[in-house]
């Protein structure tokens, strides 16, 4: 009977320092992980994986390859220049419009770039207000140029006016204009900033 009680005794206390130790292994071992993951260096398919690196290039490679093969159906291919942004202003600041673009295909993981764009006005910037005509009003204008005879070009769908910087208003439907490309760039002297209203 001793025995039995002085073998339960030893398993018992074998149990508690592995605890113990695998508690402290864990502890080590979160710490060596957050060390390096702070520090970048990522080196070797061991810290890859603790580190999430290996996620991390998983999700880009994925997005690009999806990215890639989106743009082979789309209109704009790859490496297309884009010269315009459509969004809603997040905000008018002094020198321009802050907006959250809903038009491009960039990842701000992937692309290292945010989709909040700063549209820089400068001395040439136009500023105008597009107001959408009701479907009747279309149907009026088509009429009056269909009598005309069509020899000038269609009217317009939309009438338009210039306005000043502080006529625009956040959440207001922006199309942002520029002259070089601006897919990855997050601020842009604006040539043209046009305010949609339905």
């Amino acid at each position: 009977m001793n025995n039995r009680a002085s073998l339960s005794r030893y398993i018992l206390v074998i149990l508690c320092i592995s605890i113990a130790f695998t508690a402290l292994v864990l502890v080590g071992l979160n710490s060596w992980v957050q060390n390096k993951r702070l520090s970048g260096d990522n080196a070797g398919i061991v810290g890859q994986i603790f580190s999430g690196q290996a996620y991390e290039n998983g999700y880009k490679a994925g997005y690009l390859a999806a990215r890639t093969k989106y743009q082979q159906m789309s209109p704009l291919p790859e490496g297309a220049i884009v010269t315009s942004v459509t969004g809603k202003v997040a905000a008018v600041e002094s020198n321009g419009v802050r907006l959250n673009v809903t038009n491009l295909d960039t990842n701000e993981f992937v692309d290292n770039v945010s989709n909040v764009r700063l549209a820089i006005l400068t001395a040439s910037t136009t500023v105008v207000q597009r107001t959408f005509l009701s479907q009747d009003e279309q149907a009026k204008q088509l009429d009056r140029w269909n009598k005309n005879g069509s020899r000038n070009s269609p009217p317009l769908p939309y009438t338009e006016q210039t306005i000043k910087l502080s006529d625009i208003k956040t959440g207001d439907d922006v199309v942002a204009v520029a002259s070089e490309d601006i897919r990855l760039k997050e601020s842009f002297n604006a040539t043209q900033i046009i305010v949609n209203v339905q």
